[in-house]
């Protein structure tokens, strides 16, 4: 694991997660389910499947709730691609994923061990959706995964970034 110790900082990694578990999964759906209707849905309502790719999915606070709103906005199919370089947040993803997935069907989810800072294993132009949640200020070079999520994006695609208030502050400055 020593090769990827300088990607996500393990002691932010940490510290960030802390409070992020304090938010409700309702507060993050409540959010989501607005954001949905009132950005994305305009915007994909005539699909039948949306494929999203997550960077740093952790324990899938953001993954599961989103699926679960574009799910009920009436896309039919909803495909999701997921990667963290944390096996510690890779094994909650998994136990969280084990509940979700046996109430959510028409959702597929595939996750695993990947790094952002390098080119991505997928097609280029293949999703829909690429969505970077409370992950940008754990990088080393937030500039480099962006092109490289970039290369994954369809033309028509939505780039989604979420930062905690404070935390756009520590990407700009450096901390």
């Amino acid at each position: 694991m020593k090769f990827f110790k300088h990607i996500y900082l393990s002691s932010k990694v940490a510290n960030l997660y802390k409070k992020v578990k304090d938010i409700s999964e309702d507060e993050i759906e409540n959010g989501l389910r607005l954001f949905i209707q009132q950005k994305v849905f305009p915007l994909y309502k005539k699909y039948d499947e949306i494929k999203l790719f997550e960077g740093g999915i952790g324990p899938g606070t953001f993954t599961f709730p989103f699926a679960r709103c574009l799910s009920q906005i009436g896309i039919k199919r909803v495909y999701i691609y997921g990667i963290d370089n944390s096996l510690a947040m890779l094994e909650l993803f998994r136990k969280n994923f084990e509940s979700f997935h046996t109430l959510n069907k028409n959702i597929k989810i595939a996750y695993g061990f990947g790094d952002l800072e390098y080119k991505l294993q997928y097609h280029e132009d293949e999703f829909n959706i690429v969505m970077l949640a409370w992950v940008l200020h754990c990088l080393n070079d937030w500039k480099k995964v962006l092109m490289n999520v970039k290369g994954v994006l369809k033309e028509d695609g939505l780039l989604i970034i979420a930062f905690r208030d404070d935390e756009w502050l520590k990407v700009l400055s450096g901390e």
